[in-house]
């Protein structure tokens, strides 16, 4: 029946306008925001005797906001009417929908700022890394390993004897290769470790300068590129 909440007016009118509020970076931060704007606007409803243009409604709102810092623009769904009644029948469909379109934005802006703090996590740590330069690589001597075999046998390197040593005494760790007595290799100064010079380089120039089996750094003395 006409006047029952059920019974909506055909003439009541459910407009849109555009609203800047402090951006949001929750749900629950959203929620609180569409709240308190519909607060806002239900208050300017309730003085007045007529539906109010939409022109009106965004100056009031933008001067009643004062909004500072960093602010979004969503659209504003308000049913137009000063009936009191008619207007408590239709906010919870006007909010839903709101929210909906807000909780839209939200996912959005998490996933790109997520997104976003991994790239420049990335990159940080990417400049971080001193990587080496091919002249630099040029200041280990190049060796061949039959040179280097007895003194490997002789050195403990700072690590106990048995058959991991022994291994890596044999074996470059880079490509897992058996050192041959005419292999081509070079014996990081500092830590001793040996490994083939093509392997060895490829490591410095494109991981970190440090040994890849020990992780000390590699003392060169050209300049470092990022």
């Amino acid at each position: 029946m006409p006047g029952t909440d059920s019974q909506i007016p055909v003439r009541v009118s459910v407009e849109f306008i555009l609203i800047k509020i402090p951006a949001p970076y929750t749900p629950t931060q959203m929620s609180g925001r569409l709240l308190f704007v519909k607060d806002v606007v239900e208050a300017l409803l309730l003085n007045t005797s007529r539906p109010m243009s939409t022109i009106v409604l965004t100056q009031r709102l933008d001067d009643l906001l004062c909004l500072t810092g960093e602010s979004i623009t969503i659209p504003f769904m308000y049913p137009n009417t000063s009936n009191e009644e008619v207007r408590r029948v239709l906010w919870p469909r006007c909010l839903r929908m709101m929210l909906d379109i807000g909780f839209e934005y939200v996912d959005e802006e998490s996933e790109l700022r997520r997104a976003e703090q991994a790239s420049l996590a990335e990159e940080s740590s990417r400049q971080r890394v001193e990587l080496a330069t091919k002249s630099m690589c040029k200041e280990i001597p190049q060796l061949l390993y039959s040179k280097v075999a007895n003194e490997l046998n002789s050195s403990q390197c700072g690590e106990s004897k048995g058959t991991k040593r022994k291994r890596e005494k044999e074996n470059c760790v880079v490509c897992l290769s058996s050192f041959r007595k005419n292999s081509k290799v070079k014996k990081l100064p500092g830590c001793g470790h040996v490994f083939h010079a093509r392997c060895i380089d490829k490591c410095l120039r494109r991981t970190a300068i440090k040994c890849p089996v020990c992780r000390a750094p590699v003392v060169l003395t050209k300049e470092i590129t990022g």
